[in-house]
């Protein structure tokens, strides 16, 4: 009997591992191996964990490095040294230079051992960036089982608001939260009492806002395309709805902002297109949606938004205090910074007298990073997101190129004009709007995996609108 060994398709063993990171990733199942007590109260950012879904990860890592060698080598037709300073290679040496400075930054750091995972974190965003932006699963996909992803976060977050109660399950990564313990993340007003607020599968009800407001992004995208199937159609616009809900039960402040900026960006983009035959259907829901649930949540979102009470306007003064310390460590450390990762175990070296829970990193994406990389890391970034903006809007050119070369009728040209500029409208307006207000989304495994995802994501919207055209470097 002969025994015949089926070939492994790599191309779909690389999209089957994408699609499973991105549904998967929302639960945060942990493999803890370092944990630092004080007074029996943890030190959140000074442990050490390797979560279940850097797996995934790295399997996807390891598929995708294969697939794009093996793709280079069919589109070489015969090999040479090339040194030429192309846009790609630019890019890539840039996030190579930022990835390797955070590295070295250890030995300058506090804590090197979290110096270390924040470094390995860093370059498995952009790794996944380089899988989701060049790797062979399509936009439209990617979107579907993100989304798909997105449900039973979205419903365990809508039951803990309506019950106002969570539970732990250590092998989901849950934890529970007690509305009346000191810490939970709670709206307290004198009219409305103490309400916890919605925490998802997440470490914090922010965390749970800005994913929500990213995929609801990355979907509104999606349905700029008129050639999505009406199931498809319908099944997204039912994801909208939870995903809008979700947002409003977290009481993000910075994902309320951003969410409203960007169904207001769609639209005026709707008006713009025209489309209104086909696209008046998921205005009409999704402004419905928002008008109900404000007019529901109005006394809570009022305390929130507003400040008015005494528990908000401490956190806000907790916040500004935050500011003003994240730039005196950035003073102290202009050049190169605390060390990546550092900026908490830097505040309990200098002032050792802090409760536990009084460490938090600065809440701004910008402040924490100049403080924990300095001027240098500042420098190499800066140099990313412009080596980065010069590569895409060369591939931007050359795909608009393609388009008039094929005589694609004139609205199509138009429709894609329109949904390039809405990618980074979306990514600029949304992204920075979480990025600014919170610091999650470079301090924790799960911000910096949202990051490389909407990124590579983005990256690869612009570049799908027309099929067939031309992508070259």
């Amino acid at each position: 009997m002969v025994f015949q060994v089926k070939r492994i398709d790599l191309e779909s063993t690389l999209c089957f591992f994408l699609r499973a990171f991105l549904f998967l990733f929302p639960w945060q199942t942990i493999w803890i191996y370092r944990e630092i007590f004080v007074d029996g109260v943890k030190m959140e950012y000074a442990t050490l964990g390797f979560y279940a879904t850097e797996i995934l990860l790295w399997a996807a890592v390891v598929a995708f490095i294969i697939w794009y060698w093996k793709k280079w080598k069919m589109e070489k037709s015969k090999w040479k040294m090339d040194f030429r300073l192309t846009k790609d290679r630019i890019f890539i040496f840039a996030c190579l230079s930022l990835i390797s400075y955070l590295l070295i930054s250890i030995t300058w750091s506090v804590e090197k051992s979290l110096a270390l995972q924040q470094s390995l974190r860093v370059m498995e965003t952009f790794l996944l960036f380089f899988m989701f932006a060049l790797g062979p699963l399509k936009f439209s996909e990617a979107v579907k089982w993100l989304a798909l992803g997105a449900v039973l976060p979205s419903l365990l977050a809508i039951w803990q608001f309506f019950s106002q109660s969570t539970f732990a399950f250590k092998w989901l990564g849950l934890a529970e939260h007690i509305a009346s313990n000191p810490g939970t993340s709670v709206v307290v007003g004198e009219e409305i009492g103490r309400w916890l607020r919605a925490y998802g599968p997440f470490s914090h009800p922010n965390v749970l806002g800005g994913y929500a407001v990213m995929v609801i992004v990355l979907i509104l995208i999606r349905l700029k395309d008129c050639k999505i199937e009406r199931l498809s159609f319908y099944l997204l616009i039912s994801y909208l709805l939870s995903l809008i809900s979700v947002v409003f039960f977290s009481f993000s402040r910075s994902a309320l902002l951003a969410m409203g900026i960007a169904l207001l960006l769609y639209c005026l983009i709707v008006i713009k297109q025209k489309k209104f035959f086909y696209l008046l259907s998921p205005i009409s829901y999704l402004i419905l949606s928002t008008i109900i649930l404000t007019a529901l949540l109005f006394p809570a979102l009022k305390v929130r938004v507003f400040t008015s009470s005494s528990y908000e306007v401490a956190s806000v003064a907790e916040r500004a205090r935050g500011f003003n310390e994240g730039w005196e460590i950035f003073k102290t450390n202009r050049w190169l910074g605390v060390g990546a990762g550092n900026y908490t175990a830097y505040l309990q070296k200098i002032d050792p007298t802090r409760l536990p829970w009084e460490y938090q990193p600065a809440h701004n994406v910008g402040l924490l990073f100049l403080a924990e990389s300095g001027v240098v890391g500042a420098v190499l970034l800066l140099l990313v997101i412009i080596s980065f903006i010069i590569y895409h809007l060369s591939l931007v050119r050359n795909q608009e190129s393609g388009i008039r070369n094929q005589e694609i009728q004139t609205d199509a040209r138009q429709r894609w004009k329109i949904i390039v500029v809405f990618c980074y409208l979306g990514f600029v307006f949304c992204y920075l709007i979480l990025a600014f207000l919170d610091h999650y989304l470079i301090s924790s495994y799960t911000g910096l995996v949202l990051t490389g995802i909407f990124w590579g994501l983005v990256f690869k919207s612009a570049r799908e609108v027309v099929p067939n055209s031309s992508t070259a470097g």
